[in-house]
């Protein structure tokens, strides 16, 4: 099982970094590990897409939802697919002049032991790829 936590204070307000991360088509520009999806249901504040999530060496492939609540957070969850358990929380808080973004990733792979071997072997990539996406949203709120 993978699980990460990491947060950070942006200068902006909960609109303008919820507008990053608001719908699926914004989040697979920050997300590169979301590959070849398809939206199957396209609501407001409800997206159910087909993913094919590309891990090094191997892809797999699920259905999610995609959830948002506006300034508040978004939830991609898992609801059938490859994954034993996948989600991934965005959550903004509001404090004065800044936001915090934290952002939660919890995965469970199958495979009994081998999934274990699998996620302790990926750990570091997807702890990387997390900073890299707070890093993103940054970076194109700059801009």
């Amino acid at each position: 099982m993978i699980e990460f936590q990491f947060s950070r204070s942006l200068f902006y307000t909960s609109a303008e970094v919820f507008e990053q991360i608001d719908n699926v088509r914004r989040l697979s520009r920050i997300k590169k590990e979301i590959r070849n999806y398809r939206i199957a249901r396209d609501e407001a504040g409800l997206q159910i897409i087909d993913v094919i999530f590309g891990f090094p060496y191997f892809n797999m492939m699920s259905r999610l939802r995609y959830v948002t609540h506006p300034e508040k957070f978004c939830e991609l969850k898992q609801i059938k697919g490859s994954f034993k358990e996948y989600l991934c929380l965005y959550t903004l808080k509001q404090s004065g002049l800044y936001t915090e973004l934290m952002v939660y990733l919890k995965i469970k792979f199958p495979y009994g032991p081998l999934g274990f071997l699998i996620s302790k072997m990926l750990m570091p990539i997807i702890s990387l790829q997390l900073k890299r996406e707070l890093g993103a949203i940054e970076k194109q709120l700059k801009q």
